[in-house]
């Protein structure tokens, strides 16, 4: 294996429209040591053409069936044959630095065994929408993974034996495949960190997410997330302000306001020296399910987005706040 090379991920279904920008940006970065595996899921558009239109040998084209994300995730891992795998996904754009500034930080932090980035989210024609923040430290990355992923999958730079030492992919977690491997890294002792500037663009578009589908990412995140806590804390008689705080905040982004709300109580009543955080998000859970979901039927704003805007949206420094 070469200790240097740094093998790409990305998985390809009808991605036409923006997948020769994605490539070119892999192809174009400024560490040279890369192979780009594209892993065609069975695309019906041109995106076959378009991938055998580049010439660069240090592309691995794989045509295969449709078998979604998960599979073809976990074919290119076991493909690879660098030292690290990044990923990329066939709409976005990699900053053309990325995986030179991630693989030196690998390098030089041999604590750390997962680097992501803060990225900005785009619209359908390359103009910047707004810059995602991401807790910066490991311990705050695991504060907030059971409840929201804190780290970006498709930017992200890892070790290879790291994600098959972890178990890869997981079928049955479908929607939330990347909080689940990182909550069992996490489990496993692996140490994240997200780097402060914006080194990915992540495409923002209409991708027809049914309610079915986002009722099973709800569903299999908040399966995690309780499996997580529990776990981590060994119990769950709640006699703990931060499994009560933590609990709170996953019944409160899974859309359970009223149950959100119980927890916030009952952390409320447990002895802690700084409660600021829990109170930002204990008062508008006053508000009850009703309105919440009033605001998401309608499409208005996301419930929780509109709310804490309000009262301020920095749960990213929970941890900081409440020690």
């Amino acid at each position: 294996m070469n200790n240097d090379l740094v093998s790409v991920i990305l998985p390809v279904y009808n991605a036409e429209r923006y997948l020769e920008k994605s490539i070119r940006s892999v192809l174009d970065q400024t560490y040279y040591d890369i192979e780009l595996l594209i892993i065609d899921d069975g695309s019906k558009d041109s995106s076959y053409s378009i991938i055998k239109s580049f010439k660069d040998k240090r592309i691995r084209f794989y045509a295969r069936p449709h078998l979604g994300l998960i599979s073809q995730l976990n074919f290119g891992i076991q493909a690879a044959e660098g030292n690290y795998i990044a990923r990329m996904d066939a709409d976005d754009i990699g900053d053309l630095n990325r995986l030179a500034v991630q693989t030196a930080y690998l390098k030089n932090n041999t604590d750390i065994q997962l680097v992501s980035t803060n990225y900005n989210y785009i619209d359908e024609n390359d103009r910047i929408l707004s810059e995602k923040e991401l807790p910066e430290y490991h311990d705050d990355i695991e504060y907030m993974m059971p409840i929201l992923n804190s780290v970006c999958h498709a930017g992200m730079v890892t070790y290879k034996s790291t994600v098959i030492d972890a178990g890869l992919y997981r079928e049955k977690f479908l929607f939330v495949e990347d909080q689940d491997l990182f909550l069992r890294m996490i489990s496993r002792g692996i140490k994240m960190y997200n780097i402060q500037e914006v080194l990915y663009l992540y495409r923002l578009k209409k991708r027809g997410f049914s309610k079915t589908d986002r009722d099973t990412l709800l569903k299999n995140r908040y399966q995690l997330g309780s499996e997580y806590l529990q776990n981590y804390y060994n119990y769950s008689s709640g006699d703990c302000y931060h499994y009560n705080f933590r609990y709170g905040l996953m019944e409160y982004y899974s859309g359970n306001i009223n149950s959100a709300r119980k927890y916030f109580l009952k952390a409320l009543r447990l002895n802690h020296s700084n409660k600021k955080s829990l109170y930002r998000f204990l008062l508008p859970s006053l508000l009850g399910d009703s309105i919440i979901k009033f605001l998401r039927n309608k499409e208005i704003l996301s419930g929780v987005s509109l709310i804490m805007n309000k009262f301020g949206r920095d749960y990213h420094k929970i941890v900081k706040n409440e020690q």
